[in-house]
């Protein structure tokens, strides 16, 4: 079910031992953090948007463009998400 996914998301792990609900929360971030819109799009069709909202939300890292389209998509302030309020605890003592 995952092979249509980009392979490049799962470079690091054995594709064929991921349980689609088992490893969801890991598979939602992966798609997050690095798949393109296509990946974004099948996952819609494998999880339901309670489940992928659910993962977004408790997600540590979240880039800040995913984590504003999230926000926008689910309709839900940027404060409810767990690496929201994690980057806003730990200041950034250099310039980047």
């Amino acid at each position: 079910m995952l092979n249509q996914l980009s392979t490049f998301l799962f470079w690091d792990v054995n594709q064929e031992t991921l349980d689609v609900k088992k490893h969801a929360q890991f598979i939602i971030e992966r798609v997050l953090q690095r798949g393109t819109y296509n990946d974004w799009r099948y996952i819609q069709t494998i999880y339901t948007k309670r489940k992928i909202k659910s993962a977004c939300l408790k997600a540590r890292y979240i880039d800040k463009y995913s984590l504003s389209y999230c926000s926008c998509i689910f309709k839900t302030p940027l404060e409810k998400f767990r690496c929201y309020t994690e980057i806003q605890s730990n200041p950034n003592y250099w310039n980047s």
